[in-house]
C-alpha cells in the first residue's frame, strides 16, 4: 500500500439489516465497508471480531487518522475496543438517527479521567 499518511480512513462495520451508503458520509477519505448478516446468538461471535481485526490491522498503520464507524451489537464493539485499545490513531463513531457521531478517541481513553476531578462532571450527572 502506498503512502496514505495524509489521508483519513473510514472503516464502516455493520452487523445486521442496516446497509451502509458511504457516499452519504465519507468525504475526502478512503473507506472500507465490512457488512455481516445478523449474528446467531447460539454461536460464538469471536470469529467475526477476529476477521474484522485482521482486516483493519492491515490498514491502520498506513493512515494518520482512522475512524471506525459502528453499527454492531455492543459486545462486538466492546471486543473491538479491546483489540484496538493501543491504536493511537483511531476514533470511534456510532450510528444514531441516520448519522454517525464521533464518541471518543482511543488515544484519550487512558489519559483523561473526567471522574477524577471534582470540578468535571459527566453530561448526564
Amino acid at each position: 500500500m502506498g503512502d496514505n499518511h495524509n489521508i483519513k480512513l473510514d472503516v464502516y462495520i455493520s452487523i445486521g439489516r442496516h446497509k451502509i451508503d458511504p457516499i452519504q458520509y465519507s468525504q475526502n477519505c478512503h473507506y472500507i465497508i465490512l457488512e455481516y448478516d445478523n449474528l446467531n446468538p447460539e454461536i460464538v461471535w469471536l470469529p467475526y471480531v477476529q476477521h474484522i481485526v485482521k482486516i483493519v490491522n492491515r490498514l491502520i498503520n498506513n493512515y494518520k487518522e482512522v475512524n471506525i464507524r459502528l453499527i454492531t451489537p455492543s459486545v462486538i464493539a466492546f471486543a473491538l475496543g479491546m483489540a484496538f485499545s493501543r491504536s493511537q490513531n483511531i476514533t470511534v463513531s456510532t450510528y444514531l438517527d441516520n448519522n454517525y457521531f464521533q464518541v471518543f478517541s482511543l488515544k484519550t481513553i487512558e489519559t483523561e479521567y473526567p471522574l477524577d476531578s471534582k470540578r468535571k462532571r459527566l453530561p448526564f450527572s
